[in-house]
């Protein structure tokens, strides 16, 4: 079985940092899904799709600091976690 202890692209190296100093992991930071038109159709009728890109923002000083096309990101930020 294949578990993953952290996020399959950054496994080898280290996460962005907000100013604040939080990364992705920290409880002050959101991704945010971007999706395709026909994703966002199903997003609509209430449909689990799987964006093609998260970004990740601070709460604290909303800062935009990082994103991610990796496909284990991706399936964490589905439709039905937002």
């Amino acid at each position: 079985m294949n578990q993953h202890t952290d996020d399959s692209e950054t496994a080898n190296q280290q996460l962005a940092h907000c100013p604040c100093g939080h990364d992705r992991n920290h409880h002050m930071v959101s991704g945010h899904g971007t999706y395709t038109w026909s994703g966002w159709f199903w997003v609509l009728f209430g449909v689990t799709t799987q964006p093609t890109k998260v970004s990740f923002r601070c709460r604290r000083c909303q800062t935009h600091f990082d994103e991610s096309t990796d496909s284990y990101v991706l399936e964490r930020f589905s439709s039905h976690a937002r």
